[in-house]
């Protein structure tokens, strides 16, 4: 939700948006972006998942685990949690980057193009250190 706020949108890039849905379709989200070239994907499982939980025969582990996700991620999308991420704009988990890059190296960037930014890295102190998430703001 961070990129809806002016004062965190240095390029004024997401601020073009009207929400956070027209971010994630118009701004290089991958899973949305490459969800019809595999519609196996996570990305496009979680999205039949939520169009029809009670007619789901996707990830036996899928489930459960958006489940939790949505409970998690409601509050935040709804402006109703306070931001633990200190102002970040950016993030990616850096294992399964790598992990599909290696399985995918046309589709996939081994690192994402934000890092060439003008950012630097947040410290999340909520998150355990086997989480593998990384998170950035502007400078």
């Amino acid at each position: 939700m961070n990129r809806l706020n002016p004062s965190l949108d240095k390029k004024g890039y997401w601020t073009k948006q009207k929400d956070a849905v027209d971010i994630i379709k118009n701004t290089g989200f991958d899973g949305y972006k490459h969800q019809y070239k595999d519609p196996n994907s996570d990305y496009s499982q979680a999205m039949k998942y939520m169009d029809d939980p009670s007619n789901f025969n996707g990830y036996v582990k899928l489930p459960g685990f958006i489940d939790d996700l949505i409970e998690l991620c409601l509050p935040v999308y709804h402006g109703e949690t306070t931001d633990i991420t200190d102002g970040s704009v950016y993030y990616y988990s850096p294992k399964a980057q790598a992990d599909l890059h290696a399985s995918n190296p046309g589709l996939h960037k081994q690192t994402p193009d934000f890092l060439a930014e003008d950012i630097v890295q947040v410290q999340i102190n909520e998150l355990s250190p086997n989480d593998d998430f990384a998170f950035y703001k502007y400078k």
